[in-house]
């Protein structure tokens, strides 16, 4: 069992944050911007304004929960329903196009496509294979080209990864034999969208595709008999790959996925579930964990980075596109609350 990170003392404000205008005048702390009876899994900030927002939520039997999809156009003021899933549906990820952005993605349990900012979806797994034991479970946009979609599937059964170059009308496996495992993570190189990292569950490989999926091979983490959480490349420095295997560590690759080392961080934050490195300023990179939250800048100590957070449960994390602002949606197994979080973190 994993405990979450408690810190004392320090109280998260309840100001519902419009415009972002109490983030800018309390800099540094974590504000709540509602959602609070949803387990928040999945954010996607609008490219062009961050008042614009979508949260996707997880079912829960036990408190009566339906999966949804959220929006707000007010920075969080209010909340609009888009979207009620079926029992088992998790809202697992949400890609905005970064070009186009009224047109969006969403995982539900099939892949769902938008063009008008989410309020009508049609369903694009059409050469996609998902059943009630095979759901989608990752998907990305190539930033250089966002008519290419990957999509990762996966279930009791493994799964497999398709990739699309028309927007998601037509699919192709281009699995081979290495990803029948299913694929849970994807990353693509900011620097060279024919470079991306795949990580799998059960076995737990993580693997790497230098021609765009035609051919994969594996990195030198091997199988890790567990699942691979995370991933992520330094925009910086491609050489730099980081991963997260469930239970086991979380790891950092200087050799483009050849040899790995593992990470001194606090036990405390479990497994890592989120990794996001900044863009817009080197050597800054955030993971979040079911256990608590830290920071680190490369080549200095770790930093709890929670402020607040008492007995929550960070699922995932994200940010807007000028990188102004860290959101995270949480979720306290104790008290079956959740919601999600906004802290600025540079001017």
């Amino acid at each position: 069992v994993i405990e979450p990170c408690i810190e004392e003392n320090i109280t998260v404000t309840k100001d519902t944050v419009l415009n972002f205008k109490v983030l800018d005048a309390t800099p540094g702390v974590w504000h709540y911007l509602g959602l609070g009876n949803e387990t928040v899994i999945s954010i996607a900030v609008h490219p062009n304004n961050p008042d614009i927002m979508y949260v996707g939520t997880s079912f829960d039997f036990s408190a009566g929960h339906m999966g949804k999809l959220f929006k707000t156009t007010n920075g969080g003021r209010s909340w609009d329903t888009l979207m009620v899933g079926q029992p088992l549906f998790f809202f697992l990820d949400i890609v905005i196009d970064p070009i186009h952005p009224e047109t969006m993605y969403t995982i539900p349990l099939p892949v769902l496509k938008s063009t008008n900012g989410g309020s009508t979806w049609f369903d694009i797994s059409n050469g996609i294979r998902i059943d009630w034991e095979t759901r989608a479970s990752s998907i990305v946009i190539d930033p250089s080209n966002t008519n290419i979609l990957y999509v990762g599937t996966g279930g009791f059964y493994g799964g497999r990864f398709y990739k699309s170059t028309d927007g998601g009308e037509n699919w192709r496996d281009i699995s081979r034999d290495s990803l029948h495992d299913g694929v849970i993570n994807i990353a693509i190189d900011p620097n060279n969208s024919n470079i991306l990292y795949a990580g799998t569950p059960w076995r737990g490989i993580l693997w790497k595709t230098t021609d765009a999926g035609e051919t994969w091979f594996r990195t030198g983490l091997g199988e890790t008999s567990s699942m691979i959480d995370a991933v992520a490349i330094d925009p910086f420095n491609s050489n730099r790959v980081y991963a997260s295997v469930r239970f086991m560590g979380f790891y950092v690759s200087s050799d483009e996925g050849v040899n790995w080392l593992r990470e001194s961080i606090s036990d405390s934050i479990g497994s890592v579930t989120s990794i996001k490195i900044l863009k817009s300023i080197p050597n800054n990179i955030y993971i979040a964990g079911v256990g608590c939250f830290v920071q680190k800048h490369y080549n200095g100590p770790w930093i709890e980075f929670n402020n607040g957070l008492t007995n929550k449960f960070i699922m995932t994390m994200t940010s807007d596109a000028q990188e102004k602002y860290l959101l995270i949606g949480v979720n306290n197994y104790y008290t079956r609350t959740g919601g999600i979080y906004v802290r600025k973190i540079r001017n």
